[in-house]
């Protein structure tokens, strides 16, 4: 039988919209997923610990999340009552919207921050903007357009809404200054995210970072009691998981998509982290970490 995704990877349409999601469905994310569409997810009720591109975050009602395209989510714990709205959006359709240069300003800060409080005026205005986009489209897909100034108009008026409070955050922002060693391990994190399918050596990141492999290896060791090994890894089997529950890939595809000689490699990779193959996990409903 063929399981529900929340979402897929591959999501066919230019957008996806879904309102008053609960527990049940969005239990689905349980499971690790790659995000292809950037988007926007809207804590209504509730409270969550997700994951998000190797960062832990726990969201509440009026929380909004920011999902840059490539993220990837897993849900780690959620409250019963937890209830969100999703609005997807392709980066076609990004692509095709003109915005001033200024707005991207704030992009490295949503990067480290994609989840933002928002006030409670600000909430009701950015579900209102969520859901005249969805009537909207509805309308579209009624008469069988495939676009609409009008849908540009009211994307770009939601997008600003969200840039102005990331500036607002960004501007006013009172958290105290992070420590040297919780600073390079944030940008590790960021870097392997970016660079994990390609490099997995010690040698590479340090000297990305302009220290030596040594010296990240011992910030690494005292800030998160786990090798740079250990994080390298995580990032792996992270998208490993994605792929093997949201695609139909091969294990073959699998495993050369992440840079591995073969499947066999893989297997035994994945395997001696996870503890079970990478078709046992596809084929379980358990999640393993």
């Amino acid at each position: 039988m063929e399981k529900e995704t929340l979402p897929s990877i591959d999501i066919p349409d230019k957008f996806s919209i879904g309102s008053d999601i609960s527990g049940e469905r969005f239990k689905t994310l349980q499971y690790p997923h790659r995000f292809d569409m950037g988007g926007l997810m809207f804590i209504k009720k509730g409270e969550a610990t997700l994951s998000i591109n190797l960062f832990d975050f726990d969201i509440k009602q009026n929380d909004i999340i920011t999902i840059l395209p490539g993220s990837i989510i897993q849900l780690k714990q959620y409250s019963e009552d937890v209830k969100l709205n999703l609005l997807l959006v392709s980066p076609d359709f990004i692509k095709n919207i003109i915005l001033p240069q200024h707005v991207f300003s704030p992009f490295k800060f949503i990067q480290l921050n994609p989840v933002l409080n928002l006030e409670e005026n600000d909430a009701i205005l950015m579900f209102d903007f969520c859901s005249v986009f969805s009537q909207i489209l509805k309308r579209l897909e009624q008469t069988g357009k495939e676009s609409s100034t009008v849908l540009k108009n009211t994307f770009m008026s939601l997008f600003y809404t969200l840039i102005a409070a990331y500036e607002q955050k960004s501007g006013n922002n009172n958290t105290p200054a992070l420590k040297r060693s919780d600073e390079i391990v944030r940008e590790l994190r960021m870097l392997i995210f970016k660079h994990y399918r390609n490099e997995r050596s010690v040698s590479f990141y340090a000297e990305k970072l302009f220290i030596t492999p040594k010296y990240l290896s011992e910030v690494v060791r005292h800030a998160t009691g786990k090798k740079v090994m250990d994080l390298i890894a995580g990032a792996v089997l992270l998208d490993a998981k994605a792929q093997l529950k949201s695609t139909t890939q091969t294990i073959q595809q699998i495993a050369d998509s992440l840079n591995f000689p073969n499947s066999s490699f893989f297997g035994k990779y994945f395997k001696k982290h996870i503890g079970v193959s990478p078709k046992v996990y596809r084929e379980s409903e358990q999640e393993y970490y």
